[in-house]
């Protein structure tokens, strides 16, 4: 739960404002501490708007989940965020009837369906019979399929026992597999100990077949002590022997 009311001052204890002219941030909530709304405002407790152009931003609930951010001005009507922004002025959330998100929408201010900046309208989530996340995709404001920024449409990702991902893959429109912007790589697979920390991070064309990373190696394997403080990682190629990386070493070794 974030403070009530949020106040910027100097060294004497006099009130200052940022380079937009905030003083202080004001978050209400109801009777069972959700936040209703957050709105900024200047010395004079006029409200202030963001670089952005927002003020602050209205929250609803359904069922105890919130479904609906509205964002609005200095004078509180419903305002669209900037150029700089992401351009959205209303955010919806739909879950199924085990409350997983499913479902994340965009809105301008007069509540009409619109693409962001980011290029999709809205994100849809699936999930597993046990609650567990399977796929994460993008669609534009006619529900046709969309890329994000990184040009990927859809996520897979396959989960353990624990719910932890275990393998990730990316996909375009055409659900073709398509390599991802940070890795360059159509698919990661993790693996774990039995507390959870990673061990191993590999990069795969498929299922069954590796390849390397952008700069060079196919997976890096992290060890452990007893503490669970990493003690060591180290890079391999896709034969499995120590692979010298763009740093001009195979592994890093922590003592403590």
């Amino acid at each position: 739960m974030q403070p009530a009311v949020f106040g910027l001052f100097g060294t004497d204890n006099e009130p200052l404002v940022n380079r937009f002219g905030r003083f202080k941030s004001k978050n209400e909530y109801d009777n069972d501490d959700r936040q209703l709304r957050n709105t900024t405002y200047g010395i004079n407790d006029e409200p202030v708007a963001n670089s952005y152009g927002v003020a602050g931003s209205s929250y609803e609930y359904k069922n105890g989940l919130i479904t609906k951010t509205t964002r609005f001005d200095v004078h509180f009507k419903t305002a669209r965020a900037s150029a700089a922004g992401d351009g959205l002025a209303i955010i919806k959330y739909e879950y199924d009837d085990r409350s997983n998100h499913i479902k994340q929408s965009y809105f301008d201010e007069n509540d009409q369906p619109i693409n962001g900046h980011s290029g999709y309208h809205s994100i849809s989530y699936t999930y597993d019979p046990l609650d567990m996340q399977v796929s994460e995709s993008y669609y534009d404001k006619y529900g046709n399929r969309a890329i994000n920024r990184d040009s990927i449409h859809k996520y897979v990702y396959e989960k353990d026992d624990k719910g932890r991902t275990i393998q990730q893959a990316y996909y375009d429109k055409n659900n073709n597999t398509v390599k991802d912007q940070s890795d360059e790589v159509y698919m990661v697979k993790y693996r774990y100990d039995e507390q959870g920390r990673r061990l191993s991070e590999s990069y795969w064309e498929n299922s069954t077949t590796k390849m390397t990373r952008w700069n060079g190696y196919h997976e890096r394997i992290n060890k452990f002590n007893e503490d669970g403080l990493e003690t060591e990682f180290a890079y391999y190629d896709h034969n499995g022997k120590l692979f010298v990386s763009t740093s001009g070493y195979s592994r890093v070794v922590n003592i403590y």
